[in-house]
Formats: structure tokens, C-alpha cells, sequence
């Protein structure tokens, strides 16, 4: 299954953020933790993915608005974290190593590292985490791993194939199989993505 294309939504991108935002001000009001904080980053991520499904990727590609303009893969993780809430620099990030970009948003229990292992183990350790939301970093690319408790997801600015951001499952991308090394920072649970927030 991959999901690539762009459809007409209820509330607009801009609404969404909107919504986010006004949270966040209410936030300190609110008697919750960091990690309950994070899960709210991580189901943010999730309503803002389906905008950008579509939005063409460019190698020098810095949109930051979802249909317009084109986005490289570092840019399209750190604006979606951005919009999701947390408080980084979307640009100095973006141009940096996924391992940069994983490290500034989740402590080191939370950061897993595979390198020349199999696929089977690399999906097998994200079962036994449970439903779960991971930034992914490999060998030349990044994204965003969920695993919704029946699949794994890859969500990209893709860059070969349709060269657009796609949802995709995991276990038939190409770019995630043929990746030597693997790096996943596991968001929905990380305080240090709560206290981003």
C-alpha cells in the first residue's frame, strides 16, 4: 500500500497548526507528563502526514507549506516535527546527519541502532516495541517509521520512483531494505521530545 496522492481535507493545514499551537499555550495549565506529551507529538505527526502525501521531493527541496514547492527528505522530517510541535530549527537540523536529527529529539534509551543487520531483525525489534512512531535514519536518507500494531509504515520524501512523499509499507521499500545501517529514534515516548514540545 502506498499512499501518495493529495485529497481535499475537512480543516486545513494552517487550521491544524492553529489547533496545535493553542494547545501548546494551554499546556502549562495541563497536569501531564513528558511522555504523554510525546504521544501527542507522535498522533500530531499522524494528522499531519495525508497533507503532504504527494508534495513532490527535490534534492535542494525546503518547502514548508504540503502541494507546494518541493521538499528533501532532511527538510520534510524537521518541518513535520516542527509543525508537530516541537521547538527545533527546522533549517540547521535538516542539514544535518539523521543521527543529529535523532539525537536532538530522543534520549539514548530511546535511540536503536542497526547496522548490516537483517531486515527480518530490524522489523521484529520495532514489533516488540508495540505501536509505535520512530524517526528513521540510514545510509543516505530519512524519514518517519509507524507502526500501527497490525503494519509498519514508511513515510518519505521519496526520492526515486515517484520522487513525492509517500506512505508506503515498510518491508517493500527499497531504500529501507538495501540500507546497510539503520538508526531509529522512537518519538511517542521520548521525555526530551515532551519537553521540545
Amino acid at each position: 500500500m502506498i499512499q501518495s496522492s493529495s485529497k481535499e481535507f475537512a480543516v486545513s493545514y494552517d487550521s491544524l497548526k492553529l489547533d496545535i499551537r493553542l494547545f501548546k499555550e494551554k499546556l502549562p495549565y495541563m497536569e501531564i507528563t513528558s511522555k504523554e506529551v510525546a504521544k501527542g507529538v507522535a498522533n500530531n505527526l499522524l494528522d499531519l502526514f495525508p497533507y503532504w502525501y504527494g508534495t513532490k521531493w527535490n534534492f535542494y527541496g525546503t518547502t514548508e507549506s504540503p502541494q507546494h514547492g518541493t521538499i528533501a527528505c532532511g527538510y520534510f522530517v524537521t518541518t513535520l516535527l516542527r509543525d508537530a510541535g516541537l521547538n527545533i530549527n527546522r533549517v540547521k537540523l535538516a542539514q544535518q546527519a539523521s543521527s543529529v536529527i535523532i539525537q536532538s529529539v530522543c534520549e539514548n534509551e530511546n535511540i536503536k541502532t542497526f547496522s548490516n543487520a537483517k531486515n527480518e531483525d530490524f522489523f521484529k525489534y520495532i514489533k516488540d516495541q508495540g505501536e509505535s512512531m520512530y524517526i528513521v535514519g540510514l545510509d543516505f536518507h530519512t524519514g518517519f517509521i509507524y507502526f500501527d500494531g497490525k503494519e509498519i509504515y514508511f513515510i518519505q520524501a521519496k526520492y526515486y520512483d515517484e520522487v513525492a512523499v509517500v506512505k508506503e509499507v515498510a518491508n517493500k521499500s527499497r531504500v529501507l531494505l538495501s540500507s546497510k545501517f539503520k538508526m531509529l529514534g522512537r518519538i511517542d515516548n521520548s521525555e526530551k521530545a515532551g519537553s521540545l514540545f
